[in-house]
């Protein structure tokens, strides 16, 4: 059978176009970049880089700083894995202080008790901040110009941070500064796949020029780029269902207790009516305890066992699962205590 060629050419065709534009894509799972953007992701492979970060205005969804504000980091909190896609969302609740069904459905869980302790930490939502650079490890990156580059809060901000502070003046170094004022950035990269990367070795190096306009023309505003997902939206990723379909299902076992509550009454009006009994006093309930953990310290600066999930520090700590059992143990501790101050109170 003779092929036709046109055909084939036509389709070769198509399929290169469609590979060429999704070059940048993160695969078959949503990120929290808007899709079809026109930027330039930057792949931080292992080794050591150089890097300049750059400054640009922030924008309506910046949780940190005002519209317009000068700004060089869209620092963020990300649930990853969502729904039988795997998607990205940013959280709401972390990132923006708005209800998240997410954090809702971990405390939920976490209430019910006798829960897995993995379930629960793949809940959490990562910290992540959002760069735009320029990187110099070679001529064929510094060509591509203005990258956007996402990482771990725990791998580059919190090293940074700590760079940027002065020792002698107490003030800060800003190492953003597009002018010769600035530092440009070298770190290593250590590692590949989850649970064996680390970033090492990082510190400031002096610039001897200024970014030209041209290029910081260029930045586009971080928080533009991203997806910022209604309630509802990541309810029916989450739970793989309409919201409205739960408040149906709710509205039908509300009208279930209702019809058994009527019946019940119903009965009890054909019966002879009895004295009802006198209800109990009410007991107010004393303070409980709140025992300190024994011989555990929080490095985040909280209490262990108490403040788990509370502090930024949470998302990266090497404690988590020994902070969240001290936590279980004294709700369990305080549980107790409350029950036999009552039964004490009742008997007297």
């Amino acid at each position: 059978m003779k092929k036709d060629y046109k055909q084939l050419r036509e389709s070769l065709l198509r399929r290169t176009e469609q590979s060429h534009n999704s070059r940048d894509s993160y695969g078959g799972f949503k990120s929290i970049f808007k899709e079809g953007l026109d930027v330039t992701f930057w792949d931080c492979k292992e080794g050591t880089h150089l890097i300049d970060i750059l400054p640009y205005q922030a924008g309506e969804n910046d949780p940190y700083n005002k519209p317009g504000d000068y700004t060089y980091v869209l620092d963020v909190w990300v649930h990853y894995g969502v729904g039988p896609n795997d998607d990205s969302y940013i959280c709401l609740a972390k990132t923006y202080g708005k209800p998240c069904p997410i954090c809702e459905h971990k405390r939920e869980l976490q209430k019910q008790g006798n829960v897995d302790e993995d379930e629960i930490k793949a809940l959490n939502p990562k910290r992540r901040v959002i760069y735009a650079i320029i990187c110099y490890d070679s001529e064929k990156e510094e060509d591509k110009g203005v990258q956007i580059w996402e990482v771990a809060h725990f791998f580059m901000e919190r090293h940074l941070s700590e760079l940027a502070k002065n020792p002698r003046t107490g003030g800060f170094i800003l190492f953003a500064d597009p002018t010769s004022e600035g530092k440009s950035i070298q770190f290593t990269k250590r590692g590949r796949g989850a649970g064996n990367v680390e970033f090492i070795g990082h510190k400031f190096v002096d610039r001897d020029y200024d970014i030209p306009d041209e290029i910081l023309d260029q930045v586009p505003c971080l928080d533009e780029l991203i997806h910022v997902p209604t309630y509802e939206e990541v309810y029916e990723a989450f739970h793989c269902r309409k919201l409205n379909e739960c408040d149906e299902e709710r509205e039908v076992e509300e009208d279930k207790e209702e019809i058994v509550e009527t019946e019940k009454t119903s009965r009890r009006t054909r019966k002879i009516e009895e004295p009802e009994p006198e209800p109990e006093e009410d007991v107010e309930e004393e303070a409980l305890s709140d025992e300190e953990s024994e011989g555990q310290t929080c490095p985040g600066g909280g209490v262990f066992g108490r403040d788990i999930d509370e502090l930024s520090y949470c998302n990266e700590c090497e404690l988590y699962d020994d902070c969240y059992k001290e936590f279980e143990r004294l709700e369990k501790e305080r549980e107790r205590q409350r029950k036999a101050r009552v039964s004490r109170r009742r008997r007297k």
